[in-house]
């Protein structure tokens, strides 16, 4: 992709998925500028070192950086590369905030608002390094820290002419400058065409695909730089987090941990010995996603495929692994819990009643972390969604039991019930509903 190095093509890599997860999110996007922007960067690149970037940075008198707005990483990162060489001689120029919060901002840069204040005003929930669009947060406060003057820009039309905008305004600006966009709107292309902003300019790019198998963290083109390390995948489920209104994620490094934690807890509850924590839990943001699930037999990667390209995770019980695509917690949850219940299974597949019983306690755990999950009320339409949608319904009215200090043992029975065989599920699912029916 990048002109180095050799790429061993896969059935699970990110060029694979990442079009269908956008499509998952409906993405909107300037599909042309999109494919300018990140051409101009291939072909280009020659691995280098981060000290060879920092003696670039030092020698700097503008840098436009462009991130991911909702990856907090990218904030994280390119704020402690830039941390030496920017002072309070600089000026920000930005459109990251609209016209009412560029007020906020503002109040805040000038200690108006208090750091609390502001988090509210955005929704932010602390640790900002796993909260969706937390990562403004790490950069206002680099900026009010360091003391930088800045110029809120808003600029209408496509993406080409907002790019304009902004190369425009911070080739006005006399002091050093720093331009913050994002990653689309920072490309060899568009300095070409829109700047130089000054003599000693770089460009610092934080989004890339990872499908190369170049190994360094940086790679350059002249004064063009790209991180190499994020995960374009991570970037979108980020996105998906961040439209669905979920203030708070579970960061890659963090899945397995996570997971059987909530594993742990679950046993706990329902008196079960400690025995389903040998298990393996793998996901598509890590390096070695691919070699991990090539293990795996023919028809396991199929299913996983499948389950890849709607962005959904999955367990299986044959090899006591579990495969995490969603980063909030309710997800992790009910992935734990199918885990749990399943992990010493030797079913290869589920009948419909097996399968309503299975997801009832799959929901049951998405409300026990968070109670106010809402249930999916679109309409059913095939059989599939059917059988599910029957089994969260079940499970929202097993957890109405749980929350009740009366009937709560009711559900510690029904978790230990036998629900092996179709016959034996259907049984379980008309026993809960009778209690249901009878306590509620």
């Amino acid at each position: 992709m990048y002109g180095v190095g050799l790429h061993r093509k896969s059935m699970f890599s990110v060029n694979k998925f990442e079009k269908q997860w956008k499509k998952q999110l409906h993405f909107q996007k300037d599909e042309g500028f999109e494919k300018k922007a990140k051409k101009s960067w291939h072909l280009k690149f020659h691995p280098a070192s981060e000290k060879e970037l920092h003696d670039e940075l030092a020698d700097c008198d503008a840098i436009v950086v462009g991130d991911h707005r909702i990856n907090p990483a990218h904030m994280q990162k390119w704020t402690d590369l830039l941390n030496r060489c920017v002072d309070s001689t600089w000026v920000l120029v930005t459109d990251r905030f609209d016209v009412k919060q560029q007020g906020w901002v503002q109040a805040y840069l000038m200690r108006r608002m208090s750091q609390s204040e502001l988090f509210q005003k955005f929704g932010w929930r602390e640790p900002l390094t796993q909260c969706p669009e937390g990562g403004m947060g790490i950069v206002l406060e680099w900026i009010r820290n360091k003391n930088i003057s800045v110029i809120y820009k808003n600029p209408e039309g496509d993406f080409k002419k907002q790019t304009e905008v902004l190369y425009e305004c911070a080739k006005s600006q006399i002091k050093k400058t720093l331009l913050w966009t994002g990653s689309l709107k920072v490309a060899p292309i568009w300095n070409e065409k829109y700047g130089p902003i000054k003599k000693k300019q770089l460009l610092l790019q934080m989004e890339c695909k990872s499908e190369s198998s170049i190994h360094a963290d940086w790679l350059r083109a002249d004064r063009c730089w790209m991180n190499n390390q994020n995960d374009v995948l991570l970037n979108i489920e980020l996105t998906r987090l961040w439209n669905e209104h979920v203030n708070q994620f579970v960061s890659p490094d963090k899945i397995s941990k996570v997971f059987f934690q909530i594993v742990q807890k679950i046993q706990n509850i329902f008196y079960q010995q400690n025995e389903s924590n040998d298990g393996v839990v793998i996901h598509p943001y890590q390096s070695d996603f691919d070699e991990k699930v090539q293990q795996l037999d023919g028809k396991t990667r199929k299913f996983l495929q499948e389950r890849l390209e709607n962005m959904e995770s999955a367990v299986i019980p044959k090899y006591q692994l579990a495969m995490i695509c969603r980063l909030d917690q309710v997800s992790i949850a009910e992935e734990a819990m199918h885990f749990l219940r399943l992990h010493q299974s030797s079913k290869k597949d589920f009948g419909p009643w097996q399968t309503v019983w299975e997801e009832a306690w799959g929901f049951w755990a998405r409300l026990w972390v968070d109670a106010h999950h809402k249930l999916d009320v679109e309409k059913a339409s095939t059989n599939w969604e059917l059988v599910h949608d029957a089994g969260y319904r079940l499970g929202e009215k097993i957890f109405a039991l749980w929350t009740d200090p009366k009937t709560k043992h009711y559900v510690q029975d029904m978790f230990l019930w036998d629900a092996d065989s179709e016959e034996k599920a259907q049984h379980a699912f008309d026993q809960a509903m009778q209690i249901i029916k009878e306590k509620s």
